[in-house]
């Protein structure tokens, strides 16, 4: 049996971080938040519950840490 994707979303708008997960929860994938750059990094570092993300939705202008770094 294959494992749901999980897809990490970065971002600090806490609407569009809901907005994003209702709508990949609901299509079958896990999802897992970070508000800042940094819970970014400690959530790639550690996965979800052991497991590691397949992707990640990340906000261009995050504070502290950008998707373009």
């Amino acid at each position: 049996m294959l494992e749901t994707p999980i897809i990490l979303i970065a971002t600090d708008d806490p609407l569009l971080s809901d907005t994003i997960a209702t709508l990949l929860v609901s299509t079958g994938f896990q999802t897992g938040l970070a508000q800042t750059g940094e819970e970014a990094e400690v959530a790639i570092g550690s996965g979800k519950d052991g497991n590691p993300f397949d992707a990640l939705i990340v906000d261009i202008a995050l504070r502290k840490f950008d998707s373009l770094d």
